[in-house]
């Protein structure tokens, strides 16, 4: 249940209720704090279970965000009625049937207000708590709300996250020893949707020959059982075009635990679009891009010129512009080079 406001946005993480914890540990048992109440639903407490979570976890208000300015005053304002039956459905043992909950309005400068609602400890009277909010919480509000602007784990893992997915040719599964997959990048989707190396079945992941599905689900069980000093699993399995590709499979361990996670990279075929998108970059026509596209990809002249619809010379005097231009000497460095930067920096 959530004894808040039900669109707050809740932040557990544990830095903040350590924070929290040590600001208050002399004077107060439990803290609840609702930043710019007026306009923002942030909240921050040291009883996480308390106030719930909302789909909304992690996004710092961008009102926050503005300069409070000084403190102009601090003074007790009647307590959050659902918020204090909460606390008492809560943690009745902890605190007593009857906890002595005090709540606080801090009025800033810049017309931002917060609550701050605390179960102060025995001893502790409304003059002191008073003149300690004055004094702390001004700066422990700004060390908070840096720490929530500089520490976005979700967004920033979901950035990475979307990067290996969709910019990086270099085809990454998870699966588990089973056989089974779990996800897959966008360059592994496609190398399973062309069946290269591997494909979909209803009983899992399996070799395009199916004579190597049984080595595969070999390597992923020893995988399965290794253990953080081994090195990767390698095993190498035919594509479609009867070339040898390694797979390497690393067992997955989360805060030094074991998973039944195997991550599954393998080397994917970069796209020509994204070769000819990277020649242009380097100073290449696009007529010059599209021959390096192409040649990059192992044809000869005269195949290039019959796909392109150019004349055979022509192909000639594209592809020794793109190498003058490029600054390589030979069609494989220049291959080499454009497959390596389409890789996203791997080969």
């Amino acid at each position: 249940m959530t004894y808040l406001n039900e669109s707050a946005i809740f932040f557990d993480r544990q830095v903040l209720s350590e924070r929290l914890s040590k600001s208050f540990s002399r004077t107060a048992s439990w803290v609840c704090a609702v930043l710019d109440a007026a306009d923002s639903r942030t909240i921050l407490t040291t009883e996480p279970k308390l106030v719930g979570k909302s789909d909304r976890k992690g996004i710092l208000d961008s009102k926050l965000q503005r300069p409070a300015g000084e403190l102009i005053s601090c003074r007790p304002v009647p307590i959050n009625e659902s918020l204090a039956e909460g606390l008492k459905s809560f943690s009745p043992g902890r605190l007593g049937e009857n906890p002595d909950l005090r709540s606080y309005l801090l009025r800033f400068e810049h017309g931002i207000e917060d609550h701050v609602t605390l179960c102060p400890r025995d001893g502790v009277d409304f003059a002191s708590m008073n003149g300690l909010l004055s004094a702390l919480w001004p700066v422990l509000r700004e060390d908070c709300i840096r720490d929530l602007q500089i520490n976005k784990p979700d967004m920033c893992e979901e950035a990475l996250l979307w990067m290996i997915a969709n910019r990086i040719d270099v085809a990454i599964l998870i699966m588990n020893a089973r056989g089974q997959m779990l996800r897959a990048n966008a360059a592994a989707s496609q190398l399973l949707a062309h069946e290269m190396v591997l494909r979909r079945t209803r009983h899992g992941i399996r070799c395009i020959e199916d004579s190597k599905t049984r080595e595969f689900h070999a390597a992923l069980a020893r995988c399965a059982a290794s253990d953080p000093a081994s090195s990767d699993v390698v095993v190498f399995l035919p594509s479609d075009t009867g070339q040898k590709v390694p797979l390497t499979m690393t067992r997955y361990w989360h805060e030094n635990r074991a998973t039944d996670l195997i991550t599954v990279m393998m080397p994917s075929p970069p796209n020509s679009q994204r070769i000819e998108m990277l020649a242009r970059a380097g100073g290449l026509t696009p007529a010059e891009a599209r021959v390096a596209s192409l040649l990059q990809s192992g044809m000869s002249n005269k195949d290039a010129a019959n796909i392109s619809g150019l004349k055979e010379q022509s192909v000639s005097t594209y592809a020794k512009r793109a190498l003058s231009k490029l600054n390589v000497t030979s069609r494989a460095e220049m291959a080499q080079m454009l497959t390596w930067q389409a890789a996203g920096g791997h080969m």
